[in-house]
């Protein structure tokens, strides 16, 4: 009951739902990326693609054709520690009637604070860590390919640009151990605890108060890597884990 098939096909044969399926799945293994306290961000109008501004939709660009070749929206969450940048590929053939896929990508996304992670995730494929570059409110990144619709996920820290993370955090926060699914933290002041799995989701966080800390991870925690980031003051730390349940 209230369920239907697809039977339509495209222009070339192929059924509709072999196209639509793999979008659904996504959506529904990622369900974290569309629900929860999402907002636009003010600055989605400075993204770049490429070089040229992207179309959000939702107002006309000075050009009458869309030469970013995408489609594009940048969420954020309240505490903009998590930028979300959606981007439909529109790179249309009038040759062949095909939306043809894109190669390196070249973005810019302006963020505020310091960026310490991006994940890019597609459907049909693994999430996928970016290197990335900052200079200033600027994020650079490069994304290998386009074919339908990908998602860029940037974990954002408060305060501003430093060199060296792990310098510029010397002597105020360590990581003792990782064993039995626990963790024993050590921090000179209290601190903010965020265990993020490989798509760049938050699995975990936790208040740290100064000192050491012996801290219980989740039971439902799959054996795994996953990222760590504990903030102090405004200033990162960034590590991997390796979990053994």
């Amino acid at each position: 009951e209230n369920f239907y098939i697809w039977l339509d096909t495209l222009s070339d044969g192929t059924c509709l739902a072999e196209k639509i399926k793999p979008l659904c799945d996504f959506i529904l293994e990622n369900g974290w990326l569309y629900l929860g306290e999402w907002e636009i961000s003010p600055r989605e109008n400075q993204v770049r693609v490429n070089g040229i501004e992207v179309y959000n939709g939702d107002r006309f660009l000075p050009a009458p054709v869309n030469e970013s070749k995408v489609a594009a929206a940048l969420l954020r969450t309240p505490d903009s520690s998590v930028l979300a940048l959606h981007i439909i590929n529109h790179n249309w053939d009038t040759a062949s009637l095909e939306m043809v896929p894109q190669e390196s990508l070249d973005i810019t996304v302006p963020v505020e604070g310091v960026c310490d992670t991006v994940f890019a995730l597609a459907p049909g494929t693994d999430p996928i860590t970016l290197p990335f570059s900052q200079s200033g409110d600027t994020v650079h990144i490069v994304l290998p390919h386009l074919e339908n619709y990908a998602v860029v996920v940037f974990h954002i820290s408060p305060g501003s640009e430093v060199a060296d993370h792990e310098e510029h955090c010397s002597g105020q926060i360590k990581v003792l151990s990782s064993r039995n699914g626990k963790l024993l933290i050590e921090t000179s002041k209290r601190a903010k605890l965020y265990l993020y799995d490989i798509s760049g989701r938050t699995v975990f966080s936790k208040n740290l108060p100064a000192g050491r800390t012996q801290i219980g991870l989740p039971d439902n925690l799959s054996s795994g890597i996953y990222i760590l980031r504990i903030s102090v003051n405004n200033k990162t730390k960034m590590g991997k884990v390796l979990l053994l349940n």
